[in-house]
């Protein structure tokens, strides 16, 4: 990629383009329910109540905005009901409850209340792969409002869960990140974390293009 012999003038633009972008989640949620642990009988038919009253809200979100104008107060009412049936489940209902909640958020760029709802939704499975998808997503919605600490903690932890499969793009997001407000060592550290654990991903040559440009410009010893 081109972009990453840009000099010290346009390093913010190449960087800027390669912003962590949110994982959209609407096939990833579905795509994994058979994952879960398996529950009790009786637990089992309050997760089925419950997602089917996820489904019911996720029916209704795609009727409201597929109208030609929008409706915010249908919109506010379906994640009013999503929220407080996070809130009063448990497992994967609440997992998914808070994901769908966050994700409304997200599109409104309420970006609080969307990583709010993320981090929700990590704890409420913690051990499950929705987790990381969960703390990358916060650490999106933290560099939404320039919180960059919390960014780099919840890249942080996003990574540290096994199998996850954005983890080369969220350490290159941790390397920006440094690199943006000149902790070039923290920046080094994630990049050839990168470059040495994900050889031959494009975000892992991204990151060895930065670690040359860095070098050139004399921001990190050769």
């Amino acid at each position: 990629m081109n972009d990453t012999k840009d000099t010290a003038g346009n390093v913010g633009s190449f960087l800027e383009n390669h912003k962590g972008i949110i994982i959209i989640i609407s096939a990833i949620i579905i795509a994994g329910i058979v994952g879960f642990l398996a529950y009790s009988g009786i637990t089992k038919t309050l997760r089925k109540n419950g997602l089917e009253k996820l489904d019911v809200l996720t029916v209704e979100l795609t009727k409201a905005e597929s109208e030609d104008e929008v409706d915010a107060s249908v919109v506010d009412d379906i994640l009013t009901r999503a929220k407080a049936l996070a809130d009063s489940s448990n497992g994967v209902v609440a997992t998914r409850a808070y994901m769908f909640a966050a994700d409304i958020d997200f599109a409104n760029k309420n970006w609080e209340y969307s990583k709010e709802s993320w981090l929700n939704a990590a704890k409420a499975s913690e051990s499950a792969y929705t987790a990381p998808i969960c703390y990358y997503n916060a650490a999106v919605c933290s560099e939404e409002v320039g919180n960059i600490d919390d960014a780099i903690a919840y890249y942080t932890i996003a990574v540290g869960k096994e199998s996850f499969s954005l983890a080369p793009r969220a350490y290159f997001n941790i390397g920006r990140i440094e690199e943006q407000r000149g902790g070039f060592e923290a920046a080094e550290k994630a990049y050839n974390t990168l470059v040495d654990n994900y050889a031959g991903n494009e975000w892992a040559n991204l990151a060895k293009s930065r670690l040359l440009t860095l070098k050139a410009e004399g921001k990190l010893a050769n």
